[in-house]
């Protein structure tokens, strides 16, 4: 930590000698509390000017930074950056300056071999960076929003192309062709329970290694919601057949579906040094003259490491496909959300209304217990149902007839009690039919009589 401290210490007195602009401001800061920051700044700049020591450090920075000006005005202007707390007006001068100032250089004896060199050198250090961190790369200065959001959308479809050439797709059905035959597997009856129970474990093994650091009330929760999430995703990849890490159409989410592919990426990474690691043991025994054993490890590791290569291929290649259209999927939940709530308007001003009243509403019994209307309960039984089928608790496989026919008759008898509801018993009633719906268990026949007298 100490080292950390020193090094990040000496960056920053290097930056505000020759070159301020770098120095990156606290967030959330008002105006007049930004030019206040700036204001100290410029003090302890004038303080560090005044140490006799520093100014030879402030010329030979001053000489590197005006190499790396001329370079980048040949080479790659976008990479020049522009001073802060500038107004729009300021701005658009600067960047007059900054055409005029490329222009002079272009004009100069021996720019064109640098530009020529400078260039290529540019390319390989844009391609690497659309590889590993397209974040990286700078956006052109001048941008509206809307210019902003092509060039982004641009970007990702220039990485997604540049992975397809790595593969990407065609490595892609190989793994579709994998997941047919794991999930065929995994949904066997002797399997799928057990399997079931091992990812909850091993989902909750983790929650609670997480839950034991020294976290915020907010860290917790959300921890405890994707718990929950997790554990839902297991069973909608065994319904759906495919892999939540490699298909988008999984799980649509933006913010959820990119956490779930770093997650992988980064145990791919992991297994890739792994394997460079073993291999490296390998050639050396192959060197002091251990026979077969060496060849045959060494081997598999090299198809263990293009494997695990192509596996993040492919995740960077649906990051990129996720990037690129992220707009579209957003106006998409949007939508998806606006239905649902057309649809559930009595089920949510029942929820509001049980919520100031005071009422806890964190169990579905609760929530039950809270509605007021029969329309709010057919909307929250219709959810449920809607719920069940994404996971397959209610279509159940082709080859049960005998299961699937009790879940009909299942559905047929809360439907008759749900229609049949008319008075305060019934609702009663009503919400008993809600609560075993969501359980799995057959409603109470007898309460259909009831009803109807």
């Amino acid at each position: 930590m100490e080292k950390k401290g020193l090094v990040e210490n000496l960056k920053y007195k290097y930056y505000l000698l020759c070159d301020i602009d770098k120095i990156d401001m606290p967030k959330y800061l008002s105006e007049e509390e930004q030019k206040e920051w700036r204001k100290e700044l410029e003090k302890e700049k004038q303080e560090l000017e005044r140490k006799s020591y520093l100014k030879q450090v402030q010329k030979i920075g001053n000489k590197i930074r005006n190499l790396k000006r001329k370079y980048y005005l040949l080479c790659n202007p976008d990479e020049i950056d522009m001073p802060k707390f500038l107004s729009e007006e300021e701005q658009k001068e600067w960047l007059e300056q900054l055409k005029e100032e490329k222009t002079k250089q272009e004009s100069k004896k021996g720019a064109k071999p640098i530009q020529k060199i400078g260039s290529k050198i540019e390319k390989i250090k844009y391609t690497y960076r659309l590889i590993m961190r397209p974040a990286a790369i700078k956006m052109p200065k001048g941008l509206s929003v809307e210019a902003q959001e092509k060039w982004i959308r641009k970007l990702y479809h220039k990485k997604l192309k540049l992975h397809e050439k790595f593969g990407a797709e065609k490595f892609q059905k190989v793994v579709l062709t994998f997941d047919k035959w794991k999930f065929k597997l995994l949904n066997k009856k002797a399997i799928r329970k057990g399997y079931l129970k091992f990812a909850d474990k091993r989902i909750q093994y983790q929650t609670d290694e997480a839950l034991c650091k020294d976290l915020t009330d907010e860290q917790r929760e959300e921890l405890l919601d994707i718990e929950k999430r997790s554990k839902t995703l297991v069973r909608v990849e065994l319904n759906e057949k495919r892999s939540i890490n490699y298909h988008i159409g999984v799980n649509r989410r933006k913010e959820q579906f990119p956490s779930a592919l770093e997650m992988n990426k980064k145990i791919h990474k992991d297994c890739l040094k792994r394997n460079g690691q073993l291999l490296g043991a390998c050639i050396g025994l192959g060197i002091l003259g251990i026979p077969i054993l060496p060849q045959i490890v060494g081997g598999y590791q090299i198809i263990a490491a293009f494997k695990n290569v192509q596996c993040i291929n492919i995740q960077e290649y649906n990051l990129a496909r996720m990037k690129s259209a992220e707009k579209l999927i957003a106006k998409a939940n949007r939508n998806e959300i606006q239905q649902l709530r057309e649809k559930n308007q009595e089920l949510i001003s029942d929820i509001s209304k049980a919520k100031t009243r005071g009422q806890n509403i964190d169990t579905l019994n609760r929530i039950v217990e809270g509605m007021t209307s029969k329309e709010s309960l057919e909307q929250m039984r219709a959810l449920i149902l809607q719920q069940k089928q994404a996971l397959g608790e209610i279509n159940k496989k082709e080859n049960n007839n005998s299961s699937a026919s009790k879940q009909d008759t299942f559905k047929e008898q809360a439907d008759q009690i749900i229609n049949n509801a008319t008075s305060i018993r019934a609702l009663q009633s009503m919400k008993s039919a809600v609560l075993q719906t969501a359980e799995g268990q057959m409603p109470n026949t007898t309460l259909v009589g009831n009803i109807k007298k």
